[in-house]
């Protein structure tokens, strides 16, 4: 049975749609928002959030990012991917926010990082759009995948070892959340 107070946050950072949503800018606030609410229903989000997984998040921002203007705006029209220039102070600042949180609350974080350039634009360059020292949360399980920015988050079978990482977290965290056997029979 799953519990329903269960979260489980998942970062996809793999395409322009899904940073144009701003998920990694915006989750790490969220998170930590949440974390520092008086509110127990808001506070709860962080609380109850047993299990993160990132893929291909830049944590610390991505050469591409720094770009000259002109390039930039040709490669990467998109404002959320000026935000994540490489050292970015307001990046680093909700990496330690997040670090904070994760030192004080039990969460098990999994993360996958791409080796392989990514085609991108009809011009057909090669870019590694997050490179593994970026990549690198610190904390949690750590994987360099051979797979590009694109097909990170998108396993081709359920048998990859991809998508059996995260269902193996998942059923880690739900076995936890059981009851001992002893409160099974009282309740």
């Amino acid at each position: 049975m799953i519990p329903k107070n269960l979260i489980l946050l998942v970062y996809f950072h793999s395409s322009r749609p899904a940073l144009k949503y701003g998920l990694f800018p915006c989750c790490h606030p969220v998170y930590f928002s949440a974390f520092q609410n008086e509110d127990p229903n808001v506070k709860n989000v962080c609380l109850n959030t047993k299990g993160i997984v990132f893929y291909s998040t830049p944590h610390f921002g991505s050469r591409i990012a720094n770009l000259s203007q002109a390039t930039a705006l040709l490669l990467w029209p998109s404002v959320e991917v000026q935000e994540l220039r490489q050292n970015s102070p307001q990046l680093k600042m909700i990496h330690e926010n997040f670090l904070d949180i994760v030192k004080s609350l039990p969460v098990k974080i999994v993360t996958f990082v791409e080796t392989k350039a990514t085609v991108v634009t009809a011009m057909k360059f090669n870019f590694l759009l997050v490179e593994p020292e970026s990549g690198h949360p610190g904390v949690g399980e750590y994987f360099e995948v051979p797979q590009d920015h694109l097909g990170i988050c998108k396993p081709a079978i359920r048998y990859s070892f991809l998508y059996q990482k995260v269902v193996s977290m998942i059923r880690q965290i739900l076995k936890e959340l059981e009851p001992p056997d002893d409160e099974q029979k009282f309740s």
